[in-house]
């Protein structure tokens, strides 16, 4: 097995969120573009080799949004953005059918018909009374809503330019563009802290230079991969 320690698991993932980060803020970028720039970078923070393997993304999401709202409990700024700067929009967010996947699930006839009404009351009751709780939950759902209307746009399930997901994708990068950053920088104190921390899991594709042991047995003459 090739040996790859945690600090460069890390790296790795923190050099490719923020990478794309830069990327989403570059001046007259497109909506569309931008949340495919933003989920890249949601990606690159969130996911490790397990959720390429062995678990579903509802179990990924679960996870990794756990460990981010414990780290930024001490500061609150993920707190604070979801119930005082976007409250109104999340709600929005939180109450579209069209990005929830259970209302699709009923589209196509596998689904009930109250799809979303009672997780949304219970919603509804978290945003009124806040806890840290309710925020891993909200923002649980949240990013599940996000991720439909990523898989509408990488799957075709949109039109450009004039598709009617135009509303969704652009309130979503209003709430990416700051959400995701702070996720990003609330990871970053932690390895700050332990460079070797195994809290966000290894990535699915480590950077491998050619000049490694593996780089050199494997893919000589190769660029390298990253």
């Amino acid at each position: 097995m090739f040996e790859y320690n945690w600090s460069q698991h890390n790296d790795d993932r923190l050099r490719r969120a923020e990478a794309w980060l830069e990327r989403s803020r570059e001046d007259g970028t497109p909506d569309i573009e931008r949340f495919i720039f933003l989920w890249i970078a949601f990606n690159s923070a969130y996911g490790d080799e397990d959720s390429i393997r062995d678990r579903n993304q509802t179990e990924v999401f679960k996870v990794f949004l756990g460990n981010i709202v414990k780290k930024d409990k001490p500061r609150e700024r993920l707190f604070r953005l979801v119930w005082q700067e976007f409250k109104g929009p999340i709600r929005d967010l939180l109450n579209n059918a069209y990005v929830n996947e259970e209302f699709w699930r009923y589209v196509r006839g596998k689904g009930k018909k109250k799809y979303f009404k009672n997780l949304n009351k219970s919603l509804e009751k978290s945003m009124e009374q806040p806890s840290t709780e309710d925020l891993k939950e909200v923002l649980f759902e949240m990013f599940n809503r996000l991720y439909t209307l990523r898989n509408q746009v990488f799957h075709g399930g949109v039109t450009h330019p004039t598709g009617y997901g135009g509303p969704q994708i652009r309130d979503s990068v209003k709430i990416m563009s700051k959400l995701v950053p702070e996720i990003v920088e609330t990871m970053l104190e932690d390895i700050k802290e332990d460079p070797n921390s195994r809290l966000w899991g290894r990535v699915s594709y480590p950077r491998i230079d050619q000049n490694s042991q593996l780089g050199k047995k494997e893919f000589s003459g190769a660029p390298a991969i990253d």
